[in-house]
């Protein structure tokens, strides 16, 4: 009679068992890797993961999270997978990549727009012109870049309260993302009767493009006048190159002549 042995996993064994499951679980929840979309004005759009066409649209993820769209014939393919595939090689140690920046916007009901500073030409002017830009961007006036345009008010008897809507237009050169709209109402004592966020159709715009916002306020019968707070990123690398070239520094290609020169 043969005698059947069960044989059991040893500590150590076990132990490379849960490193093993543990490393896939970690692998697996790592987020996708970024791709890229170009515009046909040549701005640069990070996406969280690969976009895809759907009819006349190019739909994608934001790294934000957000869903959103752009039109096919805005975007230049072959540019697109050409940069997503260039992104994606391993590349040499680079300088310290900048952060993208934020953009807060604060609107009132009497904001008007202003022209920005003109680009200099010598290197100290093209200095001086960066501060004098960063200055005025410290304390420039609502209205620039992201605004809104034109807005409405009725009444829902379904909320009780008061519904805006209006629209949201990007007066500035670059492409801003994930945009944002706080709405804040106040009363004629400058008391706040209410704040919300409003519902953005598209968080995504291209210089010169519009979209549509709504607010619902429930509860809020009347107030005395609205103040629109803008946030968005934006997502155009030409204005980082900009700014570079406005303190002073030398681009990388331009540094490589003067090598070749000596």
């Amino acid at each position: 009679m043969k005698t059947r042995l069960t044989t059991y996993p040893t500590r150590a064994r076990a132990f490379r068992v849960g490193l093993v499951l543990g490393l896939l679980i970690a692998l697996t929840g790592l987020p996708s890797a970024a791709d890229w979309l170009v515009t046909q004005s040549g701005d640069q759009v990070e996406t969280r993961g690969p976009w895809e066409i759907k009819g006349k649209l190019v739909v994608f993820t934001l790294p934000g999270g957000t869903l959103s769209s752009m039109r096919l014939s805005d975007v230049d393919l072959d540019a697109s997978q050409k940069l997503t595939e260039t992104k994606k090689m391993p590349s040499a140690p680079a300088a310290t990549t900048s952060q993208r920046r934020e953009a807060t916007i604060v609107i009132t009901d009497s904001d008007v727009a202003h022209v920005g500073p003109e680009a200099a030409g010598s290197v100290e002017e093209r200095q001086e012109a960066g501060a004098q830009a960063r200055a005025a961007q410290a304390t420039a006036a609502p209205g620039e870049g992201l605004t809104v345009a034109e807005w409405n008010q009725e009444f829902d008897d379904a909320i009780d309260g008061v519904v805006l809507t209006g629209s949201i237009e990007n007066r500035s050169p670059n492409l801003h993302s994930e945009i944002t709209l706080l709405v804040m109402l106040y009363n004629t004592d400058g008391s706040l009767a209410g704040r919300g966020a409003a519902t953005v159709d598209n968080v995504l715009l291209q210089a010169g493009q519009s979209t549509s916002f709504r607010a619902a306020f429930a509860g809020i019968v009347g107030f005395d006048r609205p103040e629109f707070r803008l946030n968005s990123a934006s997502l155009s690398p030409r204005q980082e190159v900009a700014e570079d070239q406005a303190e002073g520094e030398i681009p990388a290609d331009e540094e490589g002549d003067d090598d070749d020169d000596e």
